[in-house]
């Protein structure tokens, strides 16, 4: 956290929720830990691929599958909030 902007950080900040496990549809037996929701998408880290991920829920709460993109956690709020201020 303390390495992001600090207008992403309040940004993710204001999203974060208690952690909680989130099955994955294509993988049963398989979940992850989602910790924020970002435009009605779950924020997680994915222990497989060792990167942040979002995802969509589908009607039970579930993510349809893994991403597997590797992202850092600045990447994902750039894709979510987009560039900060340069002030």
């Amino acid at each position: 956290m303390a390495s992001l902007h600090p207008q992403h950080q309040a940004a993710l900040e204001s999203a974060l929720i208690r952690p909680r496990t989130v099955g994955v549809s294509d993988s049963p037996g398989e979940f992850v830990v989602a910790v924020a929701v970002l435009d009605e998408k779950l924020l997680y880290w994915s222990d497989i691929e060792e990167g942040w991920e979002l995802e969509v829920p589908d009607g039970r709460g579930n993510i349809p599958s893994r991403g597997c993109n590797q992202f850092e956690l600045r990447h994902v709020l750039y894709q979510v909030f987009g560039a900060p201020d340069a002030s």
